[in-house]
């Protein structure tokens, strides 16, 4: 194992934060010595092409361009093609794509098309955008993240959260194509052999259980259980964004970190979380973990990089 190597594994607006902290320690790890196994739950396919918000968001995130108020998509983007196409169909345009992120939508599903694996492609994406971690699909095979509504409805993950705004109540939720996807070699190598594994601040259910749904990830976390770390997205029973704490309710949960470090407890042994929760501490160190409490809430780039720091010294 590589001294002072990690894994994060991630998903949406708080991991792509988390890891632009990262990002910005240079001095502490070196940029090689980071990897990250994104989920691919939320990819899908839209005007025949191929979409992966998730590592989109980190990407952009990690290269500086993403757009700074939306936390997605690209600063300063327009939406002409969007518009346009408006005019060609009748089906509505719900999932907002701007004109420079169709060129990463676009270069993708053409390298796709010519035979290439979802890894080799975010490879080719990630160098042309200058990102130096390494950011891995957690697998190149289809896993879609199902949504069953209480109203008998299925849907895919975006369809739930941007065409309905996730306001449809949540019964469960199923990975379609977990039973035959299995992690990349990439993916395993990367979970066997960091130092460290930390699960970032993202939303449980939708963003890290299609990761853990994929094969060969959770048997290799479990055994590496001792390694594992994860930082709430809970702040004093509030998610900063996203439907973590309306899943919560709907699902019959109790919204706080506790239930975060019940929902790892079988592949994680440290818990950070947020000075807020600080009276929680007990209930989580009776669950058998190491809890350290810091300021978790990422509300600009000086808060990202001492949230990383802070993570990065108690691990190492």
């Amino acid at each position: 194992m590589k001294e002072n190597s990690i894994a994060i594994l991630a998903g949406g607006i708080g991991a792509a934060k988390f890891i632009d902290g990262v990002s910005r320690l240079k001095a502490f790890i070196p940029e090689e010595n980071v990897r990250v196994i994104i989920n691919v739950g939320d990819d899908s396919t839209m005007n025949g092409l191929y979409i992966c918000p998730d590592f989109d968001i980190i990407a952009y995130t990690i290269a500086g361009i993403v757009d700074p108020v939306k936390k997605w998509g690209i600063q300063n983007d327009t939406f002409n093609c969007l518009s346009m196409l408006e005019l060609y169909t009748d089906e509505p345009q719900w999932f907002s794509i701007g004109d420079k992120d169709f060129a990463t939508h676009l270069f993708r599903t053409k390298l796709l098309a010519e035979g290439k694996t979802l890894t080799g492609v975010a490879l080719e994406i990630q160098q042309r955008l200058s990102v130096r971690f390494l950011l891995l699909p957690c697998t190149d095979d289809i896993l879609r993240t199902m949504i069953h509504t209480v109203d008998g409805d299925l849907l895919e993950f975006e369809e739930y959260f941007v065409r309905e705004k996730a306001m449809p109540k949540v019964e469960s939720i199923s990975f379609r194509g977990n039973n035959s996807a299995k992690a990349t070699p990439q993916v395993l190598e990367t979970l066997s052999y960091s130092k460290k594994i930390i699960i970032a601040p993202s939303n449980p259910y939708l963003s890290i259980d299609p990761i853990l749904a994929t094969g060969g990830i959770m048997t290799l976390l479990e055994e590496r259980k001792k390694d594992v770390s994860f930082i709430s997205p809970i702040i004093n029973g509030k998610a900063i964004k996203g439907p973590t704490t309306k899943l919560m309710k709907e699902f019959g949960l109790e919204t706080s970190c506790v239930e975060i470090a019940r929902h790892y407890n079988s592949v994680a042994s440290t818990a950070f979380i947020d000075i807020r929760d600080k009276e929680k501490r007990g209930a989580i160190e009776q669950l058998g973990y190491k809890v350290h409490c810091c300021d978790t809430l990422m509300i600009d780039a000086s808060k990202k990089k001492e949230l990383a720091r802070f993570v990065l010294e108690k691990l190492f």
